[in-house]
């Protein structure tokens, strides 16, 4: 008899309790769109509720402290900072709204597009590259981000919609391969390593598909989010970092240039 032998009650037991432990995660690291998360563990949302507060979390609580994330390197701001440069190079602003702290600036480049709509204590940012919304309760939160400058860890702290970490292969290929090296199965690993062996590692339930399938050759399982943080700086937000940036210094030029005889 096989002792390893399963019953489809307890690998769905075991299945929602690491469904809970990666939601339980996601929202500490400042994931906070409810719907998002359904979604991407295909339930519903009740269930990613359920599970937060199993794990002590109030999910109506979305102004809790993010688990620190690792610091960005002036690189890779660097990096994000070209890339919407590249994107956005002479794009045009066209205010739409200005009133009473209302506003909603619609900004446009080719097929790069990205609308500001602030209102007092908060900021949705929506375009081509995704849907945020920021909220810290200033009064004008276009006087927050003249001062705060790009500053993603702090604005990861006020998502209230979208994410600011997202799944990363590279730190799953390291991970994987630091682990295969430890256990001396380096060579039998580069079948999931190898993306032409069919592994598709650019998102996390296939990686994590791709791990178990070859867990008995490996013995490797996949991590819980408490030993080892497979996700990194979403490019999508620190492209809108920067667009948000941007966005506001047009606006003020455009007002200095309307005030100025």
């Amino acid at each position: 008899m096989n002792d390893r032998t399963t019953s489809p009650l307890t690998a769905r037991r075991a299945v929602a309790e690491q469904r809970a432990r990666d939601i339980a995660a996601a929202w500490r690291r400042g994931d906070r769109d409810i719907r998002a998360l359904a979604i991407r563990h295909s339930v519903g949302r009740d269930t990613v509720h359920a599970d937060l507060r199993a794990a002590g979390i109030d999910p109506t609580d979305r102004t809790a402290p993010v688990d620190e994330p690792r610091m960005i390197t002036t690189a890779e701001l660097d990096r994000a900072q070209q890339a919407f440069a590249r994107d956005s190079a002479g794009f045009t602003m066209d205010v739409r709204m200005d009133n009473a702290g209302y506003r909603h600036l619609h900004f446009e480049q080719g097929t790069a597009w990205w609308d500001l709509h602030a209102f007092p204590g908060g900021l949705m940012v929506r375009g081509d590259h995704g849907a945020f919304v920021f909220a810290n309760g200033s009064p004008d939160i276009f006087s927050s981000f003249r001062f705060s400058g790009v500053d993603p860890a702090y604005w990861a702290q006020t998502l209230d919609a979208g994410t600011a970490r997202s799944w990363s292969e590279q730190r799953f290929r390291d991970w994987l391969t630091e682990e295969a090296e430890s256990l001396g199965v380096l060579e039998r690993a580069r079948k999931v390593l190898n993306e032409n062996n069919g592994y598709d590692l650019e998102h996390e339930a296939s990686a994590r598909w791709a791990l178990a399938n070859a867990y008995d050759e490996l013995g490797i399982a996949f991590p819980d989010p408490g030993e080892v943080d497979l996700y990194d700086w979403d490019e999508y937000y620190l492209w809108t970092m920067h667009a948000i940036s941007a966005g506001i210094r047009a606006y003020d030029q455009a007002a200095t240039e309307t005030t100025t005889p």
